[in-house]
């Protein structure tokens, strides 16, 4: 169900024409506009990915490498993975102040 949707949202959003490729970097910006190295104004194609609850990584939701494949066959290039502070932190800092970190989300983050 989860990719029917996401298939019906990104085929709405795409019916305008297809995007360039993705621009190489280093970007930059000029006033308010995103600029490629010859400070040409950048268009981003974009999707958000923030999975809200339970492990809070997108690859629990579903998301993964062929989700991707989709979205750049379909003119999109960008997505924007949102970090979820209680992924990184779950717990408070304990007695000793230190803070109790779970790597393991965000390397599952960085995998996405």
């Amino acid at each position: 169900m989860r990719r029917l949707l996401l298939l019906a949202a990104v085929l709405a959003l795409t019916l305008g024409g297809a995007a360039e490729a993705a621009p190489r970097a280093p970007l930059s910006h000029e006033g308010r506009w995103i600029t490629d190295k010859r400070g040409r104004v950048i268009i981003l194609h974009g999707w958000n990915m923030v999975y809200k609850v339970g492990s809070y990584r997108p690859a629990t939701a579903g998301f993964g490498a062929d989700d991707m494949r989709f979205l750049r066959r379909h003119g999109f290039n960008t997505v924007r993975l949102g970090i979820i502070h209680n992924g990184v932190e779950p717990k408070l800092p304990g007695e000793d102040g230190k803070a109790r970190y779970r790597s393991g989300y965000l390397r599952s983050v960085a995998r996405t």
